[in-house]
């Protein structure tokens, strides 16, 4: 799922368009439940109102087109806000993997909730998505068993925090996140709030378990490359199950049957011998009376000196602001990965897992370049490119949420500090010109009762102007330049490249 940062200054202005809600109940038919909110959540934004915030979203967040796209790729059901506490509450539901195979966690056995608690915990599924999660335990509420999860959540644009709670339900994947409109760091008071919200979740209706997949937990899986001819795959699965592997290969028509079948415990265990080095394709099939039978298909290559990667994420060709590159190989290895030329040199563990994190927030065309080395192997080499193209509308929200308001005087006496820095003013403009191509503005941010505080905004278009009218502008402080003050004398004064001039309401 992905992180929506919006500055508090901006849900201030959600509030300025909305009435002030009493506590209210939201009803959610999709996953039979709902949820009473405390009146200090004093905005919910639903599926069906975001039409009720476009001006919002188009102005401060981003767009109602992309708002509209995220929570339906993400799933949510509800964001509402709790201003004067600054705190976020968000409901995602998702028909995921862990959905269709599970339905009701509650359901199943303690081996199989503790591998969806282990995919927090041990995976790289959320790391890949930039969330680290600090704690995860599995406890009991009036709705059965849900994750009690806290996280660190890492991009591009800064670090955020978040508590949840996870299970899976009713056929859905069920998320209750609290975060914060700032991004600061949450306190037991927040964790106190969010279980005290949590109580008044409720589930309307337990739907009945429909019929399963048989039970399928791999501890040790099929190589994607592998410079041995034999490996062996083993987990749990149904007591009795029967598991047959079909390998064939690619170079010729031969194929070889595996079976096994599981203890009365469910622990299989499956041995194979590759014939000779060559790429294979493997169909694994579980059966267990009074279950579905699961079907699971499988790439291996087979080659001697081959130095074994997996990749288990890569680049996609359109890019968001973090793309993550991991994967595992052999331990001893070294990992390198080139982005548009720039080098970074990465980690492989003790587990030979390998991780990279890349900034990909700028608009262009990125470039990738992994290569993993060996001695004794031959180096392999992975390319990917991709793009990234920020819209118009996410451009203003960054500048927005990346703004800093500096109190003049110590702006003036502090120039160099600020040197790069996006800056936010509300001043009157007096005047523009255009020299060179540039046009400049005299915009005073003086104030009620202030005299001369003047900032030279630059732009390579002619910006719309009305004189005497009070604007917010923000732009990127790029030094000094030199302009007459009211008594006509030259003097320095800040000088912003302007990236947003909007009138103040």
């Amino acid at each position: 799922m992905k992180k929506m940062l919006i500055t508090f200054m901006a849900i201030v202005l959600l509030l300025g368009s909305v009435a002030q809600a009493e506590v209210q109940s939201l009803q959610f038919d999709s996953i039979r439940a709902s949820i009473t909110l405390p009146d200090s959540y004093t905005v919910a934004v639903t599926q069906d109102t975001l039409d009720t915030y476009g001006d919002f979203f188009l102005s401060v967040a981003s767009s109602l087109e992309k708002q509209k796209t995220d929570f339906a790729q993400d799933g949510i059901l509800f964001r509402a806000f709790d201003v004067e506490n600054d705190r976020v509450l968000t409901l995602y539901a998702v028909e995921d993997d862990s959905a269709k195979q599970y339905f009701n966690i509650n359901e199943h056995t303690n081996d199989i909730r503790a591998a969806f608690r282990l995919l927090h915990s041990k995976s790289d599924y959320y790391k890949a998505q930039g969330y680290t999660y600090t704690s995860v335990q599995w406890k009991n509420y009036s709705t059965k068993r849900w994750l009690a999860l806290a996280y660190t959540f890492k991009n591009s644009q800064g670090t955020s925090y978040g508590y949840q709670r996870r299970t899976v339900y009713n056929g859905h994947t069920i998320t209750l996140e609290m975060t914060t409109s700032t991004g600061r760091k949450l306190k037991k008071t927040d964790e106190n709030a969010f279980s005290k919200v949590f109580k008044d979740f409720i589930f309307t209706e337990t739907l009945p378990l429909p019929a399963l997949p048989v039970k399928f937990i791999e501890e040790k899986s099929a190589p994607v490359e592998t410079d041995k001819p034999t490996f062996t795959m083993k987990g749990k699965t149904a007591p009795n199950a029967k598991i047959t592997a079909v390998i064939g290969s690619f170079a010729t028509a031969q194929t070889q049957v595996v079976e096994a079948v599981a203890k009365a415990n469910g622990n299989y265990e499956l041995e194979i011998t590759l014939p000779q080095e060559d790429r294979y394709f493997m169909t694994l099939t579980v059966q267990a009376e009074g279950a579905i039978t699961l079907e699971k298909q499988y790439a291996i290559t087979y080659m001697k000196d081959v130095l074994n990667v997996e990749i288990t994420s890569a680049p996609a060709a359109a890019l968001q602001d973090t793309t993550v590159i991991a994967g595992t190989t052999q331990r001893g290895a070294t990992a390198v990965l080139t982005v548009n030329g720039r080098v970074h040199n990465g980690k492989v563990n003790t587990k030979g897992n390998f991780f990279f994190s890349i900034d990909t927030s700028q608009n262009g065309d990125y470039a990738f370049k992994l290569t993993i080395t060996k001695a004794g192997y031959e180096t392999r080499v992975f390319s990917y490119n991709g793009t990234r193209a920020v819209t118009k509308e996410e451009q203003a929200a960054r500048t927005r949420n990346k703004a800093k308001t500096v109190e003049y005087q110590k702006l003036v006496k502090n120039i160099d500090l600020y040197d790069g820095q996006i800056l936010m003013y509300e001043g009157v403009l007096l005047s523009k010109e255009e020299l060179a191509g540039e046009w400049l503005l005299r915009f005073d941010v003086s104030g009620e009762g202030g005299k001369g505080q003047l900032v030279i905004l630059s732009s390579d278009h002619e910006p719309e102007f009305t004189q005497g009218k009070k604007m917010r502008a923000y732009g990127i402080l790029v030094g000094t330049t030199g302009s007459y003050n009211q008594d006509g004398v030259v003097l320095e004064y800040p000088k912003l490249q302007l990236r947003i001039l909007e009138a103040v309401e």
